[in-house]
């Protein structure tokens, strides 16, 4: 006996592109899905018609297409992964006058025996890294805590984040400082694509750039704020993505040239360094000043300015204020100097100064710059430097785990209630938990932090949901919610369904009767369904109902 279910996708095609459909469920069915694509030029691009083809996932089932308004149909066995359709809808000799912006409706349906319906294997039971943008959910008041502003953009940032990153950022955002009182960091050096596109990549984003000079830009952010790891990533990228094109920006990122200069003052009066060559660029020179009680307009505050002269030139530079008292009150700056000029960077307070009898130091340590593949999105983990690995510590029994207590607090709004100064755990560092295994809370924090947990049961995943339900992780509980909704099946059937019950997940449920539907003979013999909560049984058998109400199959 088999089971025929039909459905209907509808695919747009625009100036010569060919066009396709997401991938969507075959109704009735556990984990078969289907798109469509439309070939313009043919599968190859080079044929004289309009091809059609339906592609199957999860399965092997027949179908019968049939598009709308072209009057064509076809019949074919497809295979899990493959497509099958139709070669020569049409002449496509009237591209682009008649097929811009034209639909194609193709009604399906789907013959499934029901014999086979178990037997659909479980495709997709890896759980893929999950990116920190997709942990932080906009609803929440720990969406952001500062921003970054470039001429009158505004971009909104988390400071505990970037301080673990960056060293600069962690500077930038000391108790102290301007920046940490009103939240505001203002670039001036760096255009708002560019920040934009650094910050995307910190957080996970796919930023979609594929050119050279946009690489470059990025990679003189993170030399400015000294976020190693992804000089790493990125130039790396560029090694492998080095073509004709593109070397001679990358040729002169690579032969950049490095330089020091250091200054020593005991009073407040203004000091200038000597004046040095720059490596690489003959004719010109640079040189800092130090103003201990600051320039005209900033008189409460320490401020540097860097001098170029003789010609352009772009530098990237940390700028360090520091002596046996003071450790590194740091700050960047990244500059193109066109035809010379100065630019002023402001350390620091200059409070202590007044007060101070002992020497202090500034040295800036600058780098000279003379004037196709997509960047995968970067995960947490792979960001932290050995510096600032971790902050606090979740004990289970006798094992801790390290943890982020500022990243924690980012994406979980019970850790930042843990985390607030008058906790225990803010001032011990230390989280106890009880309630879950190492096993379990160590399977949970790696997927936050986007370090890849593999191939993981149902069993598994749901401990790691009830992990993310307790410290109130949504972004991560819809993730995983999707991945047992993908991968239902019977061998897994019975603590997926507890799990939808015990936390009245709709959804869930729902495809839980669905997936009892297609394969009530092998569940219903089934230990682990038989022995589950008799609220969770009759639960099943009513989703069951709904379900079959909902679409009722034709016999043959």
């Amino acid at each position: 006996m088999s089971q025929t279910f039909k459905d209907s996708v509808i695919v747009t095609v625009r100036s010569r592109h060919n066009g396709k459909s997401k991938l969507r469920d075959v109704p009735g069915t556990s984990g078969l899905r289907w798109a469509l694509h439309v070939y313009l030029f043919g599968l190859t691009g080079k044929s004289d018609h309009i091809a059609a083809y339906i592609q199957i996932v999860g399965g092997s089932v027949t179908v019968k297409g049939n598009l709308e308004v072209y009057d064509e149909s076809f019949c074919h066995e497809i295979d899990d992964g493959q497509q099958r359709g139709c070669d020569d809808l049409l002449k496509n000799n009237g591209i682009p006058r008649y097929y811009d912006n034209s639909t194609f409706k193709c009604t399906a349906t789907f013959e499934v025996k029901s014999r086979e319906l178990p037997s659909i294997e479980v495709k997709n039971n890896k759980l893929e890294p999950v990116p920190l943008h997709e942990l932080i959910y906009n609803s929440r008041s720990h969406r952001s805590d500062a921003k970054i502003v470039i001429d009158t953009t505004e971009i909104k940032i988390h400071r505990d984040f970037l301080s673990m990153i960056s060293p600069v950022f962690n500077t930038i955002f000391g108790p102290e400082t301007k920046e940490s009182q009103i939240g505001i960091v203002k670039i001036a050096d760096f255009s708002v694509a560019t920040v934009q596109n650094a910050l995307d990549y910190c957080y996970g984003v796919d930023t979609n750039v594929k050119n050279a000079t946009e690489v470059i830009h990025m990679l003189r952010f993170y030399d400015k704020y000294d976020i190693q790891p992804l000089i790493t990533k990125l130039e790396a990228w560029l090694k492998a993505n080095m073509t004709v094109k593109n070397f001679a920006p990358i040729a002169a990122y690579a032969w950049r040239w490095l330089d020091s200069i250091s200054v020593t003052f005991t009073t407040t009066d203004n000091v200038t360094s000597q004046v040095r060559d720059v490596p690489g660029a003959p004719g010109r020179k640079w040189w800092i000043s130090v103003y201990p009680l600051g320039i005209t307009d900033d008189k409460g505050y320490v401020d540097a300015s860097v001098h170029v002269a003789g010609g352009g030139v772009t530098m990237n530079a940390n700028i360090v204020l520091s002596n046996e008292f003071v450790n590194g009150i740091l700050k960047g700056l990244c500059h193109e100097f066109k035809d010379g000029g100065a630019f002023k960077v402001t350390l620091c307070n200059n409070v202590f100064v007044m007060m101070a009898q002992f020497t202090l130091t500034v040295t800036c340590n600058a780098t000279f710059h003379q004037m196709g593949a997509n960047l995968v999105p970067l995960m947490v983990h792979e960001m932290f430097q050995e510096s600032y690995q971790s902050d606090a510590a979740i004990a289970i029994g006798e094992d801790t785990i390290k943890v982020h207590r500022g990243f924690l607090s980012m994406v979980s709004p019970v850790f930042k209630a843990m985390f607030n100064p008058e906790t225990q755990e803010s001032q011990t560092g230390i989280v106890k938990i009880t309630d879950f295994s190492v096993t379990t809370v160590k399977n949970a924090l790696d997927y936050c932090y986007g370090v890849d947990v593999g191939k993981k049961t149902a069993v598994e995943v749901v401990d790691m949901l009830r992990f993310y339900d307790k410290y109130d992780l949504q972004s991560a509980i819809k993730k995983l919610e999707a991945w047992l909704k993908a991968n239902l099946a019977v061998k897994n059937f019975a603590p997926i369904a507890a799990y939808a019950w015990q936390y009245s997940r709709e959804s869930l449920q729902a495809e839980c009767g669905r997936v009892f539907r297609a394969n009530s003979t092998d569940l219903v013999v089934n230990p682990d369904f038989v022995n589950l909560d008799p609220v969770i049984v009759s639960g099943v058998l009513k989703a069951c109902l709904i379900s079959s109400e909902a679409s009722i199959p034709e016999t043959s």
